[in-house]
C-alpha cells in the first residue's frame, strides 16, 4: 500500500505542533521560577526601571539555548510542510511538463506581485497551480502570519534566533 502523498507534510506539521507546545511549556516553566525582577524608581515626574536578573546566568543560557533550538525546529518544520505540498503539486504536473524538476520547487512567499512573478521557483508548474499559489500570497497586508513565518524561517536559516526576556510587571 502506498503512503499518502502528504504523509511527510502531516508529519512535519505534527513535529511543529510538538515543538511549539514544548517551547510554550519551556517558557512557562522558566517564567514560573521568577528569573527576573524589575524595580521602578520615580523622582518627581521622571523615573527609571531597574531590571535585575535573579536567575543564574549559566542556567539562563541553558534555557535560552533550548528555546532557540525549539523555535528554530518549529519554524523549520512549518516551512518544510509548505515545501512538501509544493513538491507534491510539482509531481502532479511533471508528466505534462518536460524539464520540471520537483526537487527544486519551493513554496513561494512574496509580498510583491512583480517579485512573485519574477523570482518564484514554481514557474514551470501549470497555470492552474501557479494561480493557486499566487492566491495565497501575503499581498497587501493579507496573510501576515505567512509572511512572518517566511521572515523568521529565513533569519533562522542564516543565524540563530536568540531569545530575550523583557516584559512588563504590575506595579506593587
Amino acid at each position: 500500500m502506498a503512503a499518502h502523498s502528504l504523509a511527510d507534510c502531516y508529519r512535519r506539521l505534527r513535529w511543529a505542533q510538538a515543538d511549539g507546545q514544548a517551547l510554550a511549556d519551556e517558557i512557562g516553566s522558566f517564567m514560573e521560577t521568577n528569573p527576573y525582577r524589575a524595580r521602578v524608581q520615580m523622582e518627581g515626574g521622571e523615573g527609571a526601571v531597574v531590571f535585575c536578573r535573579v536567575v543564574d546566568p549559566a542556567t539562563e543560557a541553558e534555557v535560552f539555548d533550548r528555546l532557540s533550538r525549539l523555535f528554530s525546529s518549529y519554524l523549520d518544520s512549518l516551512r518544510a510542510a509548505l515545501n512538501y505540498v509544493t513538491y507534491q503539486v510539482a509531481l502532479l504536473d511533471e508528466p505534462t511538463r518536460p524539464g520540471l524538476k520537483p526537487d527544486v520547487v519551493e513554496f513561494p512567499i512574496f509580498r510583491d506581485r512583480t517579485l512573485f512573478r519574477k523570482k518564484n521557483r514554481i514557474k514551470q508548474l501549470s497555470d492552474e497551480h501557479r494561480a493557486l499559489f499566487e492566491s495565497v500570497q501575503p499581498y497587501d497586508g493579507e496573510r501576515e502570519g505567512l509572511w512572518l513565518l517566511h521572515e523568521l524561517a529565513r533569519i533562522g536559516r542564516h543565524r540563530l534566533v536568540h531569545p530575550a526576556c523583557v516584559f512588563p510587571f504590575p506595579r506593587e
